[in-house]
């Protein structure tokens, strides 16, 4: 949090004046123990610090790399920084939540479904969305592949130059950007359902 709080050229006591004035009362000897990892935040304090440090409270959670190094959930139950990430922004679940001989694929669907508001859940579901994302991780394998296998053909035959490869780059890019940003419309049309509504 100490780099955080840096970054955004606050003091322990500059720190700890805005999160009294929103609110929290925290001293700025609380602050260092913070950082310094002496003392867990309150789940108010939290949702404070991210909100003045204008980043996700996962960030204040957890550390800025996601290593392998170990982390504690709870007193009694660890994972690596790694896992810990991924868990907290909805990507996997941890193997503990769950009895042990649970197939990953129905414990990550059960996680899955009940991590997001459920107006979320109707627009990822949705036909329509899915065929979306699809087509997009489709475009990104593409990109990808120009990278590792189109462009340096072409650098090694010495003949087309640079120049075409980065004009595709650049084509399936913008491809890639359109079809995200079809996704994205095509969400708000179906959360606002055919008679229309508020976002």
């Amino acid at each position: 949090m100490a780099e955080l709080r840096k970054a955004r050229g606050l003091t322990v006591r500059q720190l700890a004046d805005q999160m009294t004035e929103a609110g929290v009362k925290l001293l700025p000897s609380a602050v260092t123990s913070l950082e310094q990892g002496k003392r867990r935040a309150t789940a108010e304090e939290v949702l404070a610090l991210a909100y003045l440090l204008r980043v996700n409270p996962n960030r204040i959670l957890f550390s800025e790399r996601a290593g392998i190094e170990g982390i504690k959930i709870t007193p009694t139950v660890s994972t690596t920084q790694h896992r810990a990430w991924a868990w907290a922004d909805g990507s996997w679940h941890l193997d503990s939540q769950y009895e042990p001989g649970t197939p990953s694929a129905e414990a990550y669907a059960d996680f899955r479904q009940h991590i997001r508001p459920i107006e979320q859940r109707l627009v990822s579901e949705h036909p329509a969305v899915r065929a979306a994302r699809r087509m997009l991780s489709r475009v990104e394998a593409m990109v990808g592949a120009l990278h590792q296998a189109v462009r340096p053909e072409w650098d090694l035959a010495g003949i087309l130059g640079d120049e075409p490869a980065d004009e595709m780059t650049r084509s399936m890019a913008r491809l890639k950007d359109e079809v995200q940003d079809l996704l994205v419309q095509w969400s708000r049309i179906i959360k606002k359902g055919p008679a229309g509504g508020n976002d």
